[in-house]
């Protein structure tokens, strides 16, 4: 069999190209479902097989269709997120030493703006080139929701929150969770907060305090997942407290102003709307979260 190097499969072609076909044992015998193939099904008699040759008659010898043929459960690419179209916030917080520009790779692309003292800091990162340093005095990230609209997730939707922090000062964690529509997340002494996702207003529903070293990177997720009707903490990967589920709809903060400003540096914050990324405990992220 001979495709297109045969003079009469040139000038008498097959016309239905889009034809789903094999054409026995002098053609390709190991045509599957995903390979189209074309003009395939010219037999040459007396051996045609060059533009030079003389033309001589051809013959089908068979076509069988395949059918249709579907994909699913493709693997993403190495290093890809499967999930990536549900983000709505990725900040690697990669840049130079002392800058206050912060970069959203997320499809959104909100600007962020920086208050008080939130800089890079190039000496201290879990992944990539800096981090967001906050010294506690009012330090923390906004994103311009005017422009972009809020963060919003309703309690029966799935979203997950995560990123990495280094504490400098205080060794627990407090979860909050308001009566209204917002969440928060803390390292605490006493009343005094010291790292906030988003502020928060009415009555804390469940407070956890958690034994997080300090002066060491810790990861940190909270996801809502409607299935089970459960928001869950976890820290390092490890479940450590749970509620019932609630909504996100906020002006989303990274750290927060007033004593509520984190004390320390935050590294590759990710929010996803509309998957419960973990629901089991799990093995923290050994690289950067994927930009798509």
């Amino acid at each position: 069999m001979y495709p297109i190097a045969d003079p009469q499969a040139l000038r008498n072609p097959r016309p239905d190209t889009n034809t789903w076909f094999q054409s026995g044992v002098n053609a390709l015998n190991n045509v599957s479902e995903g390979m189209l193939v074309i003009q395939w099904g010219w037999a040459p008699i007396g051996g045609a097989r060059d533009f030079t040759d003389p033309l001589t008659p051809n013959t089908l010898v068979g076509v069988g269709e395949i059918g249709e043929v579907s994909i699913t459960n493709v693997p993403p690419l190495p290093g890809s997120d499967p999930y990536y179209a549900y983000v709505k916030l990725l900040l690697h917080m990669d840049g130079t030493s002392g800058s206050t520009t912060f970069v959203d790779n997320s499809p959104v692309g909100y600007t962020m703006t920086a208050f008080g003292n939130a800089q890079i800091d190039t000496s201290n990162v879990k992944f990539g080139t800096g981090s967001l340093i906050c010294d506690s005095t009012g330090d923390y990230l906004q994103i311009n929701y005017l422009d972009k609209g809020f963060i919003t997730a309703l309690a029966t939707e799935p979203w997950t929150a995560e990123l990495w922090v280094y504490s400098n000062t205080y060794n627990s964690i407090r979860w909050n969770s308001s009566s209204a529509t917002q969440f928060s997340l803390g390292a605490y002494n006493g009343f005094s907060a010291d790292f906030l996702l988003a502020p928060i207003t009415g009555a804390n529903l469940v407070t956890t305090n958690y034994a997080m070293p300090t002066f060491s990177w810790n990861f940190v997720a909270v996801v809502n997942d409607p299935v089970t009707a459960t928001m869950r903490l976890y820290i390092n990967g490890v479940e450590v407290a749970s509620q019932t589920n609630k909504p996100m709809t906020t002006m989303f903060r990274v750290s927060n102003s007033g004593n509520t400003s984190f004390n320390g540096n935050i590294d590759d914050v990710r929010i996803t709307v509309g998957v419960a990324r973990y629901t089991t405990n799990f093995t923290p992220p050994t690289a950067p979260f994927p930009n798509s």
